[in-house]
């Protein structure tokens, strides 16, 4: 066999090992990421599986404090407790999924107001690594910021925030009364890069997962993703501001999120 001849063959089989492995490191990618329904209860007592906390200490000004369980006498339950000035411009989201995300995901979060006016829990999709704790990224802020695209329930009108400054916030409008009386609730946010869009629902109800319950609002909707395309890594964490320090009134109490590809 000549030369040329064994050469032509070695690089066929290495064209060909190539693509087998290319492929194959195609699928190992794709493994990690989460494809079905993940529900975390937070009535557990402890992080549910999958979920980190970082540890946001050593960020300038920070001042939440997190609890899974009755954190004071004038407490009741077991739920992810949360209390403290989540700042605005200041890292935040402190309860984050440890696994990126790509594509389009519903992303939803059952949650206690209306004892107190303004319990304003938000979540949040990020370009950002979900273990980071650098003071640049994952920014709780009052409007547009590039860290982040989030909903936030700004007392009783449910808004969605940019990273950009067009397309601007937009909100659920009238009708969403959530400062009173004291209520269950379920925020719904709907991430879909491959439209290039983010909505918003709010509905009465503990844990609505198929939003049974009665819409708060309308439905708030932008032109914006936090990623542009469906292969490009995001990741997901939630937070909450009230900035009362007295121990009767300050924690805030969620039951729960769900999580769920959107096909």
């Amino acid at each position: 066999m000549s030369i040329s001849k064994v050469n032509n063959i070695a690089y066929a089989d290495l064209a060909k090992f190539k693509s087998v492995t290319k492929a194959n490191l195609g699928k190992m990618k794709n493994v990690s990421k989460p494809t079905s329904v993940i529900l975390a209860d937070f009535t557990a007592g402890s992080t549910p599986t999958g979920w980190i906390t970082p540890d946001l200490s050593g960020v300038s000004g920070y001042a939440m404090e997190l609890s899974w369980a009755d954190p004071n006498a004038n407490s009741s339950g077991n739920y992810l407790w949360v209390r403290g000035d989540a700042g605005n411009g200041r890292t935040h989201y402190p309860l984050r999924y440890s696994t990126a995300f790509q594509g389009d995901y519903l992303f939803q979060l059952s949650f206690h107001t209306g004892d107190v006016t303004c319990r304003d829990w938000g979540m949040a999709v990020s370009p950002n690594n979900a273990s980071s704790t650098s003071d640049s990224h994952w920014k709780w802020t009052w409007n547009f910021d590039s860290t982040r695209v989030a909903v936030q329930n700004n007392c009783g009108t449910p808004t969605i925030y940019t990273d950009v400054v067009s397309p601007s916030n937009a909100n659920v409008g009238s009708g969403a009364n959530m400062n009173s009386p004291a209520a269950w609730y379920t925020s719904h946010m709907y991430h879909k890069p491959s439209a290039g869009t983010t909505e918003l629902k709010v509905t009465e109800g503990q844990d609505d997962w198929d939003l049974s319950g009665t819409q708060q609002g309308g439905t708030a909707s932008i032109a914006r993703t936090i990623v542009s395309d469906t292969t490009t890594d995001y990741w997901f964490g939630i937070g909450n501001d009230w900035d009362i320090t007295d121990s009767n009134l300050a924690w805030a109490k969620s039951s729960g999120a769900r999580i769920s590809p959107i096909t």
